[in-house]
């Protein structure tokens, strides 16, 4: 009868010794947010779960196709995202490697040639017995453009620009 009670008593106390530890198992309440990664077109390309105020690992080797000789470079991704404490979205961001180039023409001869970025000061082209009245976008002078600098920063391909002269009085 001794060995019965010893052994219920010990079983009593390894059984309390067991749940002990099985309830003083902290529970996991870790919050996470997902992070959406997209290409520049809006396609996903990764989608993330990560423990909130964490930094994900973002996708790496990203490329674009060229397209008409434009090349372009992954630069980076449009939000920063280091310690994340909601929800988002991020967009990668390419740069061209192509310079664009302006060119300035009167009567058909190109005149002077820009590059798209560079600071430079618009040519007034004079001719004799003509007074210049503007630079165009069309040979037939239809569509006048309001030449500045900055105009010139955000071009995506080659511009064409056309003096037009009226004859002096």
């Amino acid at each position: 009868m001794k060995k019965i009670i010893i052994a219920s008593v010990l079983a009593i106390v390894v059984l309390v010794c067991v749940l002990s530890v099985g309830c003083s198992k902290k529970e996991d309440r870790t919050e996470f947010v997902t992070i959406t990664f997209l290409d520049w077109d809006g396609k996903i390309i990764q989608v993330n779960r990560v423990p909130k105020g964490k930094t994900p690992n973002a996708p790496t080797g990203l490329t674009r196709e060229t397209v008409d000789g434009v090349q372009y470079t992954f630069d980076g991704w449009d939000k920063d995202f280091t310690d994340l404490s909601e929800d988002m979205t991020v967009t990668a961001v390419y740069k061209t490697n192509k310079r664009f180039r302006i060119f300035f023409i009167l009567d058909g001869e190109t005149i002077f040639t820009a590059f798209s970025g560079d600071a430079f000061t618009t040519p007034i082209p004079t001719k004799d017995g003509y007074v210049f009245d503007g630079w165009y976008s069309d040979e037939a002078f239809t569509e006048r453009v309001d030449v500045n600098y900055v105009f010139f920063r955000y071009i995506s391909e080659d511009v064409y620009l056309y003096a037009k002269t009226v004859r002096s009085e």
